[in-house]
């Protein structure tokens, strides 16, 4: 089953299924600030705007939702399954650079990644890919965590794109300021461990959090 398809599926099945599953999880996170209307009109929207998305080709990564255990917790994940991994090189380390020195591999090539983050695709691209449902989840639950993890960054299309071009913008100022320098270097701990570079408009970030 597509990504439209579970949408068309539900929105004719239990709408209302899917709306209080939303609700659970918004009036959690926003401590009673919410309610089952503003949820329903909100949702409502995001899916009004994503079936009207022009059919295209699947996605190269599927739709991807596990069960994943954090503590004494486990909770549905929602990713983009990367089925053409492969596992790193035996006996080799981790290295994030283009260039690994011996002994090492770039951790940084896709091949060697399972799975991808799914927030940051748009959504465009995946309206039409299939999704695997691993956590055996109903398809109103399973429509809802996706839904969730979608419009983690952004209520529209729109609104996601800019934030992965800002987060782009902030990465590549970090990058500049390793490469000149503006950077503090905490030791590393062991001699397998690695050194950890926080770059100044980080830890001048941190700072006015902290204060």
């Amino acid at each position: 089953m597509t990504f439209r398809q579970l949408i068309d599926k539900v929105q004719a099945e239990c709408p209302e299924k899917l709306f209080a599953c939303l609700f659970a999880r918004d009036k959690e996170c926003m401590r009673g600030k919410i309610t089952l209307e503003r949820t329903t009109r909100a949702y409502s929207q995001i899916i009004q705007e994503l079936l009207k998305k022009p059919w295209t080709r699947a996605y190269k990564y599927p739709i991807f939702v596990k069960m994943t255990r954090q503590g004494d917790e486990s909770y549905p994940d929602v990713s983009l399954l990367n089925t053409k991994a492969v596992p790193p090189p035996k006996g080799k380390r981790p290295w994030g650079g283009k260039k690994p020195p011996k002994g090492h591999y770039n951790c940084n090539l896709e091949k060697y990644s399972a799975c991808f983050a799914f927030g940051y695709t748009g959504w465009s691209r995946i309206i039409d890919t299939p999704v695997i449902n691993r956590a055996r989840l109903k398809n109103h639950e399973l429509l809802a965590v996706i839904l969730w993890e979608l419009t983690f960054n952004g209520w529209s299309e729109e609104q996601c794109n800019d934030s992965v071009q800002l987060l782009q913008q902030k990465l590549d100022e970090a990058k500049r300021e390793i490469k000149s320098g503006k950077c503090a270097v905490l030791p590393k701990k062991g001699n397998k461990g690695f050194d950890i570079v926080i770059p100044d408009s980080v830890r001048d970030r941190l700072k006015t959090l902290e204060s």
